[in-house]
């Protein structure tokens, strides 16, 4: 597996991204209850789920809660969380292999095909070609599969900060993915998190993607539930403090008057 070119600080729990993980239970409840449904359901013909948003909106911090939560029931095959700034994370050409790493790390069932498929000559494990890495470190490995006991998720976090010379290779990406996951049997799900840069959302737009994937826009989420979870953040944030008490009660609408002013 080693032979892999993947990087061990692309998955979520990496200290790199620990910025990501300042969840607030009770907020985003809406969007990871259709993300736990849609990670489940095993009849679903949305094999990739894609969650757009402006920056700002969340969409790491969910990817990250979700890949947690999925972690400790033993359903997250793999994490990619894109990092502008660093090479590594920034760098299209590692999250394959990446994935197939963690895949036979995580799902024990895979382990063995995984690495026979490493093992096989016609497996360049320093070819930069993206197909090449998509077929033969994951899809003809999981065609080996005879089992397959439960949906396995994959998170590709922040497909935008990809910083990669060649754009075409992010749509191309996307779409050797929605073509490939749809001649699976294995339930293997797909999650990108993504600002709506003009490239990628053409990708989305193409029939592959039409037929296989489930948009979902973070920026077109009521204004109800945003104020809900921003009073909720205010709270948090500002009950603990010793003196808040007193601002309450000179002013009590002060956290309804701190949501408005946010505006959304």
């Amino acid at each position: 597996l080693d032979k892999l070119s993947h990087r061990d600080h692309a998955e979520y729990g990496s200290p790199i991204n620990v910025a990501k993980s300042g969840y607030l239970p009770g907020t985003r409840v809406g969007v990871l209850e259709t993300l736990k449904e849609w990670a489940t359901d095993e009849r679903t013909q949305a094999s990739i789920f894609i969650l757009s948003g402006a920056a700002g909106t969340g969409k790491s911090t969910i990817a990250h809660e979700l890949a947690k939560r999925l972690d400790e029931k033993g359903r997250l095959g793999a994490s990619f969380f894109f990092v502008r700034g660093d090479a590594d994370l920034s760098c299209v050409s590692y999250v394959f292999p990446t994935i197939a790493y963690q895949l036979a790390r995580s799902q024990s069932y895979m382990r063995s095909h995984i690495i026979d498929a490493c093992r096989n000559p016609s497996f360049r494990t320093q070819d930069h070609d993206i197909e090449h890495q998509l077929d033969h470190g994951i899809i003809i490995p999981l065609k080996s599969v005879s089992e397959h006991p439960y949906p396995v998720v994959v998170i590709v976090d922040a497909l935008d900060e990809s910083i990669d010379p060649e754009l075409e290779r992010i749509p191309r990406m996307l779409h050797l993915l929605a073509n490939r996951l749809r001649s699976l049997a294995h339930p293997l799900r797909v999650l990108v998190t993504t600002r709506p840069e003009l490239h990628i959302e053409m990708a989305f737009e193409s029939i592959e993607f039409a037929q296989s994937a489930k948009p979902y826009r973070l920026h077109a989420i009521s204004r109800t539930i945003v104020d809900d979870d921003i009073r909720r953040f205010f709270s948090a944030k500002l009950l603990p403090m010793p003196h808040f008490n007193k601002v309450l009660t000179l002013r009590p609408t002060v956290i309804d008057d701190l949501t408005k002013s946010a505006d959304g």
